[in-house]
């Protein structure tokens, strides 16, 4: 309630894989964007996969009719001709020659492009480029950036095949100080972000509100960083919505 009443003009973007879950409990009406990386055919089952089986497949693809996507240019082909919404393409690089003759300059497609903006190597980098290059927003509330396990060890809210492959792993500390366990790559995530946080390579100043409730994002055996604000997302929301 929190959320759909008094988020005002607190913009929503969302990875796509949080598409089912979305839609079946309505936990974020109306998100402003979903936005996905993939191009590979993992893209159509995790769409659907927080719903957890609660509607027909096709009952998710009718709900894209008013939701926005914002996609790159290779996207999954079958996600792009199931979403019914509109869609708006990126890329990290529209100079690239093979992109501008087979694609602009042939006439073939006609495509909604955005301005250039990098990813991180992640979607939840993608959301966050996007949120500041794009939409120019200033202040960043992250949900659900945990880049680790739970003390369950389930890697989603939902049951997912990333819980069986609790493997690999490596010991990080969450932002409670407990250990926690998560895949290298994410480990890496986790820093890139961090580095963004401490400003990145232009040394630009960033207001970064982690609302995860949880996580490693910030997180070290010393302490927290405090470039990124941990709250609980009750009162993050308080933050920016108390008038």
């Amino acid at each position: 309630d929190a959320i759909d009443g008094g988020r005002k003009d607190i913009c929503i973007v969302s990875a796509l894989h949080n598409f089912g879950l979305f839609e079946t409990h309505d936990i974020m009406k109306e998100t402003d964007y979903y936005i996905s990386l993939d191009a590979g055919p993992i893209t159509l089952p995790e769409m659907t996969e927080g719903g957890s089986g609660a509607h027909e497949e096709q009952w998710y693809w009718d709900r894209t009719k008013d939701r926005v996507l914002i996609t790159t240019i290779y996207g999954n082909h079958e996600l792009l001709t199931k979403w019914q919404g509109k869609i708006f393409f990126f890329q990290q690089s529209w100079n690239s020659p093979k992109i501008k003759t087979e694609v602009f300059d042939s006439g073939i497609v006609d495509i909604k492009r955005l301005p250039d903006f990098a990813t991180g190597g992640n979607v939840l980098g993608a959301a966050l480029y996007f949120a500041r290059a794009v939409l120019g927003g200033s202040n960043m509330i992250f949900i659900g950036a945990d880049f680790c396990f739970s003390y369950d060890h389930k890697f989603h809210s939902w049951d997912s095949g990333y819980d069986a492959q609790f493997t690999g792993l490596m010991p990080c500390t969450d932002i409670f100080g407990n250990r926690v366990y998560t895949w290298p790559s994410y480990y890496n995530f986790k820093c890139w972000f961090d580095f963004i946080a401490c400003g990145g390579q232009s040394q630009q100043a960033h207001m970064f509100i982690n609302a995860t409730e949880g996580g490693i994002f910030g997180a070290y055996p010393e302490g927290c960083i405090k470039q990124v604000i941990q709250l609980d997302l009750d009162n993050a929301l308080k933050m920016f919505t108390m008038h």
